[in-house]
């Protein structure tokens, strides 16, 4: 029996390390070799591109990954599988949404324990990718994060623990990996707005901080943020899109200035509201101001739609819905 071919796009992470405390230690072959159950699931073309902690994966070597993984996909690949470390699957993830072209998933995953311990979780991550990358049930779905057994849409994925194995979730998975095999639980609409090859080349690295709101907040650092220079930046709002009134003076100069801001919602889930509260710096009030309000994007999605836009020379407003 002919296995698929699978391409395995290795970037570090928590997945290649070991020791304690943890440091960067394996290449995706040794990654493969401790998993001999991936002989009968498919056949490995392996790619390290880098080995690094995810705090150092950029958008940009993000972006050369997911490239990489297209680029095999083209040449007749089932799938493609990305290792990385967990710390930025969210922007990696993000980014996949926005380019990937392709019917054939695209699988991102890692590890919350380092290999060598008792308890390590890379190895059936790894497994269960490679599973949801080479069959033909997961075609359609676009990019996914799998973790802990469950397959979560690229653009819903979130952290939403630091240390736990479940450390991935999202309203709905798209599916699981049960018994060995992928099970799909529902499907989903995507329209890329690039392609990998269009982003790759991109440097992603406009200025655009977060900025976190807080009780109390005036305007002084979201001025100090535009005065330095940002090209946008990031609201982590109150509740559902809100702002103290405090801060407001400072959004009006930012918009007037030319910085979009990009409202986010603080609370893991519900995002941002669009017109149910009217009072200075609620939802309402900011959209009417001119900020883009990102709806259920995280802070670290909503940022990676930011770059997105400004390394292709497009508004940030047209990559929120």
């Amino acid at each position: 029996m002919t296995l698929p071919r699978v391409k395995l796009v290795a970037t570090g992470g928590t997945i290649a390390m070991t020791g304690s405390p943890a440091h960067p230690a394996h290449g995706a072959d040794e990654l493969l070799a401790a998993v001999p159950e991936i002989a009968s699931v498919a056949s490995l073309d392996v790619e390290d591109l880098s080995n690094v902690p995810g705090a150092n994966l950029t958008p940009a070597a993000a972006a050369r990954a997911i490239a990489v993984a297209a680029s095999a996909v083209a040449n007749g690949a089932a799938g493609a599988v990305i290792t990385q470390g967990t710390d930025t699957i969210e922007e990696t993830a993000e980014l996949a949404e926005l380019v990937w072209p392709h019917e054939a998933p695209l699988v991102i995953t890692g590890a919350i324990r380092a290999g060598g311990t008792v308890s390590a979780d890379g190895p059936l991550n790894l497994l269960d990718s490679i599973r949801v990358a080479s069959t033909p049930v997961a075609r359609g779905l676009g990019p996914v994060v799998v973790f802990d057994g469950a397959v979560h849409a690229a653009a819903e994925a979130v952290k939403s623990h630091s240390w736990r194995s479940d450390a991935f979730a999202s309203l709905a998975p798209v599916g699981y990996v049960r018994e060995g095999e992928f099970v799909a639980a529902r499907e989903r609409a995507r329209m890329p707005v690039a392609s990998p090859l269009d982003v790759e080349p991109l440097p992603l690295d406009h200025y655009v901080p977060i900025l976190a709101a807080a009780a109390g907040m005036d305007s002084r650092p979201l001025d100090a943020l535009r005065l330095d220079g940002a090209a946008a930046i990031v609201l982590i709002s109150l509740g559902a899109g809100h702002l103290p009134e405090a801060m407001l003076p400072a959004v009006d100069r930012a918009l007037a200035a030319g910085v979009p801001l990009i409202v986010c919602a603080r609370p893991e889930r519900g995002g941002t509201l669009t017109s149910t509260y009217g009072f200075p710096g609620s939802e309402t009030d900011l959209a009417e101001r001119g900020a883009v309000l990102a709806g259920t994007r995280s802070p670290w999605k909503a940022r990676i739609r930011v770059l997105v836009a400004l390394g292709l020379g497009r508004e940030p407003r047209a990559l929120f819905n």
